[in-house]
């Protein structure tokens, strides 16, 4: 069931990250796996959205282990993606390549609206 919430932030998450994000390229490995040779092909599926600018973490947030020195944060509005993002997605942004290591999608009711990753290099 689609809220009130989720008819009007979903489109407004996009309409802000659209005018004032960067783009991105997200590049999956669409291969598929052959169980006879133990071997996944080297497809690869890509797909370009805009995301806000990376965000290193807070000194306070750095665990060291599942978040890192270095790690960045960005949000992708979950609004016509063509994909669904996951970890080990390759990702390249401002110029820099980075690798998904945690998706938290944030919903504005019963529907996403955005999607935080965790990205590492």
């Amino acid at each position: 069931m689609t809220t009130t919430l989720d008819t009007k932030l979903i489109s407004k998450v996009k309409t802000l990250v659209e005018k004032y994000g960067t783009n991105a390229v997200f590049t999956a490995n669409a291969g598929d796996y052959d169980p006879t040779t133990g071997t996944v092909d080297s497809d690869t599926a890509t797909h370009t959205a805009k995301v806000t600018p990376p965000q290193q973490y807070k000194q306070h947030l750095i665990d060291g282990d599942v978040i890192r020195i270095g790690d960045a944060q960005v949000y992708l509005p979950a609004q016509d993606l063509t994909f669904t993002p996951a970890i080990g997605i390759m990702v390249s942004v401002a110029g820099s390549s980075w690798q998904i290591m945690n998706v938290n999608p944030i919903y504005t009711g019963d529907n996403v609206a955005l999607y935080e990753l965790q990205l590492r290099k």
